[in-house]
């Protein structure tokens, strides 16, 4: 490029930049303070450039502002890392959002299984069980049978706690 170590003359830029650069020259003269900004252009190609640049006021012996230095920073690759990065962070939140749903179907299934086919057969065993006890003349075996029921009992509250639990 014909301008390279060379000041670029304002016209080069696009118009955003322009108005940009031009709002931020206009503060310098007003405040005498250092301002920075980053802003976009496209190169002769089409091609997006970001450039951070700094606007420092540079003051003559009187203390007035007698000229305004501007310094350009090519940070085109951070930004493209900044925009991998927000692209990688979508990506991350959509697979948690991903994984959540796919625990929440898995604790759904493992309910519905432990209803359907768990419970029903711990509630299935214990009338069983309560019919041959009441046909049972041993006290020694009916108290033997009365404690597992009782179990079974305990263990159809635990697997309906469970099951309320997990769906």
């Amino acid at each position: 490029t014909p301008f390279y170590g060379k000041p670029y003359p304002f016209d080069f830029y696009p118009e955003s930049f322009r108005t940009r650069m031009s709002e931020n020259l206009t503060k310098v003269k007003k405040t005498g303070e250092i301002i920075t900004q980053e802003a976009s252009v496209l190169d002769t190609e089409g091609d997006e450039l970001w450039f951070h640049s700094t606007l420092v006021p540079v003051n003559d012996d009187d203390g007035k502002i007698d000229y305004i230095i501007v310094v350009s920073i090519d940070i085109t690759e951070r930004k493209h890392a900044e925009q991998a990065l927000m692209n990688n962070q979508a990506q991350l939140k959509s697979l948690a959002s991903e994984l959540v749903l796919a625990e929440e179907r898995e604790r759904g299934r493992l309910a519905v299984h432990l209803h359907d086919e768990v419970c029903q057969t711990l509630a299935y065993s214990k009338m069983k069980l309560q019919l041959v006890n009441a046909a049972l003349d041993d006290q020694g075996l009916r108290d033997g049978v009365t404690h597992v029921i009782g179990n079974l009992n305990q263990t159809l509250k635990d697997v309906q706690t469970l099951t309320f639990e997990l769906s």
